[in-house]
């Protein structure tokens, strides 16, 4: 559908017992953020996994995260790329 954003089925809300708990590996990751983020804290962060990609928001550091695969993200960032996403803005 157009215009609207379809989170992976790895991430989509869960009953209790499915949740995602932390795991070790999730601890070691290296987050990062864009260099050209500003000073308000309004930011999301990334991390390499080892089958993908993890994205969190900088404000809130041990909160909720998304987990893409490679394919996931890479489809996303082409699409921000060609401006698939710009009416957002």
């Amino acid at each position: 559908m157009t215009g609207l954003l379809r989170l992976p089925t790895a991430t989509r809300p869960r009953g209790d017992k499915e949740r995602r708990t932390m795991s070790s590996t999730d601890q070691e990751l290296k987050w990062r953020k864009a260099t050209v983020s500003n000073a308000n804290g309004q930011c999301v962060e990334l991390a390499r996994t080892a089958d993908g990609v993890a994205v969190r928001d900088s404000k809130d550091p041990d909160g909720p995260r998304l987990y893409f695969t490679r394919g996931e993200f890479a489809a996303w960032a082409d699409g921000v790329m060609r401006g698939e996403f710009d009416d957002l803005m």
